[in-house]
């Protein structure tokens, strides 16, 4: 799961859920671009030879991040969109925090990291990269951690302090489902 490059609303020290239109800035553009040298050196996956789709939420940010990086085909799908932009999410001064608190996200992106944990398993949505958004990936990863406990197990990702399961912009979060 790739994680957007800094975008317009990221930059306006706003939070940036509903911003669906929200375009990259010139630094996400570069974030973008240096994503292609980390997809290559830590993966082997060179996107402008990428021969498969990779799918992104259907927010600007996370699909200009995908085709910045190199990637010829990008297809969307609602499943992955940042936590929707409601009183839950906007009655939170400060998500990151509440997140690396209490291990909270909200009850929606959480059903529906659930939804996306479920239709991978059964093959309904069979792709290797995502492009999506900090809260989803932390939603993901909550939803496998305390699968992971249920069954005596541990994930293997570290929930931090300051972050919790929130990875910075631009950034690769490995995750298997």
């Amino acid at each position: 799961m790739v994680r957007h490059a800094k975008s317009y609303a990221n930059q306006r020290d706003f939070t940036a859920f509903g911003n669906v239109d929200s375009p990259l800035v010139e630094k996400g553009v570069k974030q973008a671009q240096e994503l292609a040298e980390v997809l290559k050196n830590q993966y082997g996956i060179i996107p402008s030879e990428y021969d498969l789709p990779v799918v992104s939420s259907e927010f600007v940010r996370p699909q200009q991040t995908a085709q910045i990086a190199g990637f010829k085909k990008v297809h969307i799908h609602p499943v992955i969109n940042e936590a929707e932009f409601d009183r839950t999410v906007m009655g939170v001064p400060d998500p990151v925090a509440k997140h690396a608190r209490e291990r909270w996200a909200p009850d929606e992106t959480r059903e529906r990291a659930k939804r996306l944990i479920e239709i991978i398993r059964t093959g309904e949505l069979n792709y290797t990269i995502f492009f999506t958004h900090g809260l989803f990936i932390a939603a993901t990863l909550l939803e496998l951690s305390e699968e992971a406990q249920a069954n005596g197990h541990r994930l293997g990702h570290e929930f931090t302090e300051d972050r919790g399961f929130i990875p910075r912009l631009a950034t690769i979060t490995p995750v298997e489902i």
